[in-house]
């Protein structure tokens, strides 16, 4: 019988030649048991190192109807952020949305031009807007805009987003278009990890520098053997998950880890893919 608790998770801020060491095939990381590397489940080892995120970028190309059904006739664009839903943020809950629109103030059939200048003045001058506008074309003859993501590294990142249009197409791959990719091991993510609980007061809580990050991830094979209380004369086999994360910028980070960890296994060596 197994037990899965949760993973044992350590920070290593600063390194010395004791952070771990491996010698006859035994691992040896400070603060933890030591445990074989035979014993090191299949498919549970890897290596995840900080990555900056990719800022969502859409093209959008409107188009006027050649017989338009309103008069004025106006155009609209939906902008609607997704939510960061691994922040676990309250804001997070609902997705909120913008709309940008424009109509020739004379009632006359608008011009893709005058869409796009207008639109894009509007994005930009909207300092919630979660996105950059940039028209495509020269002034007075633009034929559509790009949308960029404004900010999806920092503590108030997005996550990307959907656009919706009254009339044209949207491109959202191809080219400069590119999908959003979250970032790995941020600032805000290693804040979250290791934050200020309620109970630290006159401790020494374990804090994350503003540096860069890997985690080392390994589940080891059952190591010790407590009794189950439901059971008389059984025993339960407890797995040990680690999470190790180790502060690259430190000088010795090289010599006092990713060399020792290179013996552990080749999941330690190399970046997850």
């Amino acid at each position: 019988m197994s037990l899965q608790t949760g993973p044992i998770r350590k920070i290593f801020n600063t390194l010395s030649s004791s952070s771990i060491a491996v010698s006859g095939g035994i691992v040896t990381i400070q603060g933890l048991p030591p445990f074989a590397v035979a014993d090191i489940v299949s498919g549970s080892c890897y290596r995840s190192c900080k990555t900056a995120c990719v800022p969502q970028f859409i093209t959008v190309t409107p188009t006027v109807p050649s017989a338009t059904c309103e008069c004025p006739w106006r155009w609209e664009i939906v902008i609607r952020k997704l939510p960061c839903l691994g922040t676990y943020r309250v804001q997070e809950t609902l997705s909120p949305q913008t709309t940008y629109d424009y109509n020739d103030p004379n009632g006359a059939t608008p011009t893709v031009a005058q869409i796009v200048a207008s639109v894009v003045l509007q994005i930009n001058s909207n300092p919630d807007s979660i996105v950059t506008a940039t028209a495509v074309g020269a002034p007075g003859s633009e034929t559509a805009f790009t949308l960029v993501e404004k900010d999806c590294d920092g503590d108030a990142g997005t996550c990307g987003f959907i656009a919706y249009i009254q009339s044209g197409t949207i491109a959202t791959s191809g080219g400069s278009n590119v999908a959003h990719a979250d970032p790995v091991l941020s600032p805000s993510e290693m804040a979250r990890e290791f934050a200020i609980l309620p109970g630290s007061m006159f401790s020494n809580p374990e804090l994350a520098f503003c540096g860069a990050y890997c985690v080392f991830t390994a589940r080891i094979l059952p190591i010790t053997d407590v009794h189950d209380p439901h059971l008389s004369n059984s025993l339960v086999d407890r797995y040990l998950d680690i999470q190790i994360f180790v502060n690259t910028l430190a000088s010795n980070f090289d010599a006092d880890w990713q060399n020792e960890a290179n013996t552990v296994a080749d999941c330690w060596a190399a970046e997850v893919s």
